[in-house]
């Protein structure tokens, strides 16, 4: 009888470890962990639209080729284009024929990753650099500058402040880019090449 006692009472205990492991290993976090895993989904070369925009008015906007690349031990990923420029949108609200964006924009960034329960892959910048050169001159003439945006220097500017974050979902890439340096954030939406 003594050894029926310790037997039910070494099952109840082994039940209740297993059931302490198993609420742990349940979270109500959505977030898995980062790393190569998530990494491996999302690197590659992607054709993506760009759209500059101030508040919710889109500035221009245009095709251009963007980049993910694996870096420090498949655990973080570089995401970076270079010299995009696009049409402006006209008054209508039409791309222009003839407008171009004052500068060329490039940026460089290194995120980190992580992978949703969802299936989804967050993308968040650890650091990065936005860049500006005029388009096509030396210096962007005043008259060209879109109401409302100030640049630093009409002969180009560069800030290691930016900031991009955004997902990967469903074969679909879609980050906002934040220069911290101009009041425009930049759209941008691709797909794999």
């Amino acid at each position: 009888m003594y050894l029926k006692t310790i037997q039910q009472l070494k099952s109840s205990v082994l039940l209740l470890l297993f059931m302490a492991f198993m609420a742990a290993s349940c979270s109500n976090n959505n977030e898995e962990t980062g790393g190569s895993s998530a990494v491996g989904v999302v690197t590659g070369t992607y054709q993506a639209t760009i759209t500059p925009t101030m508040g919710t008015k889109q500035m221009a906007q245009g095709p251009h080729i963007v980049v993910l690349e694996a870096l420090n031990n498949n655990q973080q990923v570089r995401f970076h284009f270079e010299k995009f420029n696009a049409p402006m949108f006209d008054s209508d609200g039409k791309l222009s024929a003839t407008a171009r964006m004052p500068f060329a924009v490039s940026v460089d960034f290194v995120m980190d990753v992580k992978r949703q329960k969802d299936g989804s892959v967050q993308l968040q910048s650890v650091k990065g650099t936005f860049k500006a050169e005029p388009y096509g001159a030396n210096e962007v003439d005043p008259n060209k500058i879109p109401e409302g945006v100030l640049p630093p220097n009409l002969k180009g500017f560069d800030t290691d402040r930016a900031q991009a974050s955004g997902v990967f979902k469903d074969g679909k890439l879609d980050l906002k880019v934040s220069p911290n340096i101009l009041p425009v954030t930049i759209v941008i939406e691709a797909v794999r090449k």
